[in-house]
């Protein structure tokens, strides 16, 4: 989902809600001209989210954790 703000002089602030999934697919019938001092909103994607959860609540709490890794050697040559 996208949220365009836009105001117009004099006017209250409008939002413009906008569902880009069939834009995605090629069908685009959500063509908005943007116009000078508009805001558009743009809502995270479920992996940024997880980027974000991931950094809040395990990378800050273990900061080792960004930079550990498992290794796991075996000898082929011993019978």
């Amino acid at each position: 989902r996208v949220v365009v703000l836009r105001r117009e002089r004099g006017a209250t602030p409008t939002a413009t809600f906008l569902d880009l999934s069939g834009d995605l697919h090629g069908s685009s019938n959500n063509d908005l001209p943007l116009r000078p001092f508009d805001i558009v909103i743009v809502s995270k994607s479920h992996i940024a989210q997880l980027n974000d959860f991931l950094d809040q609540y395990l990378y800050q709490l273990i900061p080792a954790a960004r930079n550990i890794s498992f290794t796991y050697f075996y000898d082929l040559r011993r019978p």
